[in-house]
């Protein structure tokens, strides 16, 4: 449970994933690892912005790692 003015961080994939060797070298990874598919629903899904639509969260700051591989999301609920 997040408390009144609390908020929460989200690190993951950037959905779609951007053309550089950090997003194949992940892609990689992933299809060598047991939850290929679940990566696979994760893309096709929206990724990070379905889930914060999904539980309306409103995002309040956005970075990114690895040259746009690696989102870092601060969501606050509305």
């Amino acid at each position: 449970m997040i408390k009144q003015d609390g908020a929460l961080v989200f690190i993951d994939f950037q959905v779609p994933p951007p053309n550089n060797i950090w997003a194949l070298v992940a892609k990689a990874v992933e299809f060598v690892g047991d939850h290929y598919q679940s990566f696979q629903d994760y893309l096709q899904s929206g990724g990070l912005e379905d889930i914060l639509k999904v539980h309306r969260l409103h995002e309040d700051r956005r970075s990114s790692l690895k040259f746009g591989l690696v989102e870092i999301v601060k969501a606050k609920i509305v």
